[in-house]
């Protein structure tokens, strides 16, 4: 499992984990690859493998109070 998280350009110090979702009547790989797209700029890319089902994942709590505090 791979997580991006960049940078902003607009506000320094501060990281972001890219946003967006699937629009309504969107294909999830479709979703991922305009997302991609739209977040990063790539426009060349290829979905190689995908899991079977939905993933969720927990912050860690220092993670989590610093998100909080801004």
């Amino acid at each position: 499992m791979a997580i991006f998280v960049a940078s902003r350009l607009n506000v320094p110090g501060v990281w972001q984990m890219p946003q967006g979702g699937i629009e309504v009547n969107e294909e999830p790989r479709s979703a991922a690859i305009r997302e991609l797209r739209e977040e990063t700029g790539i426009v060349s890319a290829e979905i190689i493998a995908e899991v079977p089902s939905w993933l969720t994942c927990d912050f860690p709590p220092a993670v989590k109070a610093k998100v909080n505090r801004l």
